[in-house]
């Protein structure tokens, strides 16, 4: 995928795509105004202030090297755009005194909304302001910072032209040139504050650049619990079907060790996913509060499992799995107490729960790769 999105499709049906956003979204824009007017900076000043804050993104496979910009928004951590380090093993930044540091986490993720928050140290730099995008009406004066075809830290300068939804997305539009490499970059009112992240253009209508309102950043950074990945963990995950089986259950394995722990209600759950061999497995789950404890053992061959019925709750961080059609494939040895016999049982379905969302729907891309895979592979490897 390119490191920044464009738009191959003629101007008019572009615009069939997406909707205007309601006026209702700026309603609130007059009673602000008159406050961020008194606070207003001139462009020399909005770029001294927010430079040192943003970044340029590297991102490199074995064949391939993609080039973004992103924003500090807290300490060790940066936003971007999700496909500028979509498909990518590795990841650095630059900043703008030219020190370069690895990127060691995925903390928050949305594909959706093309936005990622990455875990980088940022040290004694000031992360940016963040304002209020529905504070914008059409006319008003942006600016953005990025890296265009690689030009650290260009500054530009535009009008707001529009506003519009994509789905999931709350979309700025705007005059404010942007190029592949300023993806993920800020887009900052005459404040300095930022009020969208630079994401996309019309390739064939000059004048018409995109970027996701900030509301969707705060929203993003609030949810519990984020990703919490290392990078590596992310990119091996992040393409499914690309890791072999064998390094597939040894992720799962290593994955549900490490953040299948979950806490609700008094109860202190965990659960973690093991290969017993080849494509047998099985699922140890265990749960206790102030009075009560109680264990699981269920043992299953993945292939006798259904790669298409993999769910994630909505209301939980749990994955659940189901047999093929309506058989009983999955065997439980239940313990409720220490020296009780175990209770066996034949089941249709099983579960296992994380510590967030973002981790539920990983393990899930995982395990619906491992059973397709063992659905022609039965023998130990």
């Amino acid at each position: 995928m390119s490191f920044l999105l464009t738009t191959a499709v003629n101007l008019t049906t572009f615009l069939l795509i997406f909707q205007l956003a309601s006026r209702e979204q700026n309603q609130n824009a007059g009673a602000t105004r008159n406050t961020l007017a008194e606070s207003a900076l001139s462009p020399s000043q909005i770029f001294s202030t927010a430079s040192s804050s943003v970044v340029v993104i590297v991102a490199s496979t074995r064949n391939k090297q993609a080039l973004g910009s992103g924003f500090i928004i807290s300490q060790n951590r940066i936003v971007t755009n999700h496909h500028v380090v979509e498909e990518m093993n590795e990841a650095s930044v630059v900043f703008s005194n030219g020190k370069v540091l690895p990127v060691s986490d995925v903390i928050y993720d949305s594909a959706e909304q093309d936005l990622i928050v990455l875990g980088v140290e940022t040290e004694q730099r000031r992360p940016l302001i963040l304002g209020d995008d529905l504070s914008l009406l059409e006319g008003d004066t942006v600016y953005a910072i990025g890296a265009p075809r690689g030009l650290e830290l260009s500054f530009t300068n535009g009008i707001v032209s529009a506003f519009r939804r994509a789905d999931s997305q709350f979309l700025i539009q705007t005059t404010v040139p942007i190029a592949p490499g300023s993806s993920g970059g800020p887009l900052l009112d005459n404040t300095g504050r930022v009020v969208g992240v630079t994401t996309s253009r019309v390739t064939d209508a000059p004048g018409i650049y995109f970027s996701i309102g900030i509301g969707d950043v705060k929203r993003l950074v609030r949810t519990p619990t984020g990703a919490t990945l290392t990078f590596k963990e992310w990119a091996d995950t992040g393409e499914e079907g690309k890791p072999s089986l064998e390094q597939t259950l040894v992720w799962m394995s290593d994955f549900s060790t490490r953040h299948g722990k979950y806490t609700r209600r008094g109860f202190q759950r965990s659960n973690s996913f093991r290969q017993d061999r080849g494509c047998e497995a099985h699922v140890e789950h265990s749960a206790r509060n102030e009075d009560a404890s109680w264990n699981q053992l269920d043992s299953f061959k993945l292939g006798d499992l259904d790669p298409e019925h993999i769910v994630v709750s909505v209301s939980d961080p749990t994955v659940n799995f189901f047999a093929r059609g309506n058989d009983f494939h999955i065997h439980r040895k239940q313990l409720l107490r220490d020296g009780d016999i175990p209770r066996e049982s034949e089941l249709h379905s099983d579960y296992l729960t994380f510590d967030s969302q973002g981790n539920a729907k990983r393990f899930a891309a995982a395990l619906g790769h491992a059973i397709t895979l063992c659905g022609d592979v039965r023998k130990s490897f």
